[in-house]
């Protein structure tokens, strides 16, 4: 298999090989991070401040206490808005109502039983948005992934958190720029 993907052979036909879809011969082959503590053994995780770690835990038991099966972009969000931290600051700069995003989200999200917290996958969305994490805190200048990285990244991507952002006229680059004003004032935390 290895030898196949260096040779950069498409997933596609190593599917059709197999018998088996594209997304079949990925899920056959390459390890998924489906919880929270395997995402924490990867090497950026180490540059995530403790509040957003703590945004992240947020995120995962969010999902679980509305029912879902996944921890998607709105979970990841969710987790964001919970805490005192530079993201939440940067929001009411902006003058985003971080209640009533946090009530938008779950009227949108809805709520089931509860299920155990544990193992919750990570959509492909929310996957992409904490990939994205790391790019836009060294696209600052940042050394450490924070929360205010984590917004900005969830509101340039896709996903039920930046409509919600967007619906309440937030964008990444509006707050990229409150973000680096309110670093400048006060010092990196």
């Amino acid at each position: 298999m290895e030898a196949c993907r260096a040779d950069a052979t498409s997933w596609a036909r190593i599917g059709e090989v197999l018998g088996v879809s594209k997304q079949g011969a990925q899920q056959r082959f390459v390890p998924r991070q489906t919880d929270l503590e395997g995402f924490t053994r990867t090497p950026e995780f180490s540059r995530w401040t403790p509040r957003a770690r703590a945004a992240l835990q947020h995120a995962v038991d969010e999902a679980a206490r509305l029912g879902q099966g996944f921890v998607g972009t709105e979970h990841l969000l969710l987790g964001v808005l919970a805490g005192e931290n530079v993201a939440v600051v940067a929001l009411d700069a902006l003058q985003a109502d971080n209640t009533e995003l946090r009530a938008t989200l779950i009227a949108r999200i809805g709520t089931h039983a509860e299920v155990p917290g544990d193992g919750l996958p990570f959509t492909p969305l929310a996957r992409r948005a904490l990939d994205r994490c790391l790019r836009e805190a060294l696209r600052m200048g940042h050394n450490y992934v924070g929360t205010e990285h984590i917004l900005i990244a969830l509101a340039d991507g896709d996903g039920l958190a930046a409509q919600v952002l967007h619906d309440a006229e937030v964008d990444a680059d509006g707050i990229r720029r409150e973000v680096i004003r309110l670093l400048a004032r006060y010092g990196k935390s």
